[in-house]
């Protein structure tokens, strides 16, 4: 199956390198030069990755995560910025991305990237998921599907990487986890 990505990057060169580099990964590409633009988009199409600057005239690219977010389709999104501080990369982790790549631009890591979602996107349709899909612990209700999490009926609002060491940590309870175990089954 060939996966349909989204690019949106304003600049016109940027994009069309990623959508020529991702056509060699067996991927199609579509481009949109703003915000505005790609919400559109998505909202007409079907896309298994979004590749999301967050520097775009007239919306910026965190509003864009966000709305991409409200969507009941979980889609990953891959943020690729020239904005690299340590405080710039965790904001966007947290407002929805999944993954944080930095300009100046590394194709190959940009391509181990988005092969490592493409990866995950795999997994998840051939049905390699939680065998539980609704995990309860008390008041906390964790829907694995939906991705989606309650406590005592109140939805609580997680970043992808929050969601997934939840389900982590509630799929094993009273275990110990070593950094490097996280960072491996997370």
């Amino acid at each position: 199956m060939a996966y349909t990505l989204l690019i949106v990057e304003d600049n016109v060169d940027i994009a069309r390198l990623i959508q020529f580099h991702v056509q060699d990964l067996g991927c199609n590409a579509d481009i949109a030069g703003n915000g505005v633009h790609a919400l559109e988009m998505f909202r007409k199409n079907t896309y298994q990755l979004v590749i999301l600057d967050l520097m775009l005239p007239g919306m910026d690219g965190l509003v864009v995560c966000e709305q991409l977010r409200a969507h009941t389709a979980y889609v990953p999104i891959l943020m690729l910025t020239s904005k690299s501080s340590e405080q710039d990369r965790v904001l966007g982790l947290e407002t929805g991305a999944d993954d944080y790549v930095t300009k100046p631009l590394s194709i190959p890591e940009l391509m181990a990237r988005i092969k490592s979602q493409l990866r995950r996107i795999k997994a998840l349709q051939a049905g390699v998921t939680d065998p539980v899909p609704i995990l309860r612990a008390a008041e906390l209700q964790i829907d694995t599907t939906r991705r989606r999490v309650l406590i005592s009926g109140n939805e609580v609002t997680l970043t992808a990487r929050e969601f997934d060491l939840l389900r982590h940590f509630a799929s094993h309870p009273g275990r110990v986890f070593s950094r490097m175990q996280l960072l491996e089954q997370v």
